[in-house]
C-alpha cells in the first residue's frame, strides 16, 4: 500500500501542478501572452515531472504514467498484480488532482471553461481542421506517440542502461531527473499547441472526467477526441521499449528495475 500511496501523491502531484498551469494561463492577464504562456506551462510540466520523478521513484519505481507502467510490465520489468496497482493508483491520484483544480477555480468557472481543467485537446486550427474527423484523430495519436516514444526511449536509456553511467559518472547520473524533466518541458513547449502535449494517459484523464460538470464544456464534447491521450502515448511507449530493448540495451540484462536503483 506504501508505493501505491506513493504512486497516487506522485502522479496526482503532476497532474494537478500541470494542468494548474493551464488553468493559470488563461487567466485575463496572462490570455493574451500565447509564447509567455506556453513556456509556462512547459517549464511547470518539466520540472514538476522531475520533482515527482525524485520524490517516488525510491518507493514506488516513480513511474508516473500508466502507458510506460504497461510497457515495463510487457518487457517484464514489472509483475503483473503490482503493475495493475500502479496503474489503478496512477488513475486515482490523476482524478484526484482533477477534482482539486475543480474546487480550486469553483468561484471562476469562466477560467475552468476557457483552459477546459487543463485538459489536453486537440487545436483544431493548429491542426488546419473545422471539426474533428478521423484522420485528425490520427494525427494526434501520431503526436502523442512520437512524444511517448522519446520519453520511454530516454528512460530506458537514462535507467536501464548500465553503459549510461559507467560512461558519465555519478555526477551527469545523478542529474537523471532533470534530464528527463527537461525532455518533458520540450515535448510540451513543441507540443502544446497542437495536442495539448498530453503525454501520459493519466494527465488526460485526470482532468476530462471532471469537464462535464462545467457549464458549457459537455457541448464541446469532451471525450470527443479520447483516442490521442491513450492510444498514442500507449503505442509510443511500447514501440519505445521495443527499440531499447533490442536494438540498444546489451545483452543480458536482467528483468526488473535496476537493483541499485537511482540515486
Amino acid at each position: 500500500m506504501r508505493i501505491y500511496l506513493t504512486e497516487l501523491i506522485g502522479t496526482a502531484t503532476v497532474v494537478l501542478l500541470t494542468s494548474g498551469a493551464v488553468c493559470v494561463t488563461a487567466m485575463p492577464a496572462l490570455a493574451n501572452q500565447p509564447w509567455g504562456s506556453r513556456c509556462f506551462v512547459a517549464l511547470v510540466a518539466g520540472l514538476s515531472w522531475a520533482v515527482a520523478l525524485a520524490l517516488t521513484v525510491r518507493v514506488s519505481g516513480g513511474f508516473l504514467n500508466p502507458a510506460l507502467t504497461l510497457t515495463l510490465w510487457v518487457f517484464q520489468r514489472l509483475e503483473h498484480r503490482q503493475a495493475g496497482g500502479l496503474v489503478i493508483a496512477q488513475c486515482f491520484g490523476a482524478a484526484f488532482a482533477g477534482l482539486a483544480l475543480r474546487g480550486i477555480f469553483f468561484a471562476n468557472e469562466q477560467i475552468l471553461f476557457d483552459a477546459r481543467i487543463g485538459t489536453p485537446h486537440l487545436n483544431r486550427q493548429a491542426l488546419g481542421v473545422l471539426e474533428i474527423d478521423r484522420g485528425t484523430i490520427l494525427t494526434g495519436i501520431g503526436i502523442e506517440a512520437i512524444l511517448a516514444f522519446l520519453l520511454t526511449f530516454a528512460i530506458f536509456v537514462f535507467v536501464y542502461d548500465p553503459r549510461f553511467r559507467a560512461k558519465v559518472g555519478d555526477g551527469v547520473y545523478r542529474l537523471t531527473y532533470l534530464w528527463l524533466g527537461i525532455l518533458v518541458g520540450l515535448e510540451t513547449l513543441v507540443a502544446f499547441d497542437l495536442t495539448g502535449a498530453g503525454l501520459n494517459p493519466a494527465r488526460w484523464f485526470g482532468t476530462v472526467i471532471w469537464e462535464s460538470t462545467v457549464e458549457g464544456l459537455i457541448t464541446l464534447g469532451p471525450w470527443r477526441d479520447h483516442g490521442p491521450y491513450w492510444i498514442g502515448p500507449v503505442l509510443g511507449s511500447l514501440f519505445g521499449g521495443v527499440v531499447s530493448s533490442y536494438w540498444v540495451l546489451p545483452d543480458g540484462l536482467p528483468n526488473g528495475p535496476p537493483r541499485n536503483g537511482l540515486p
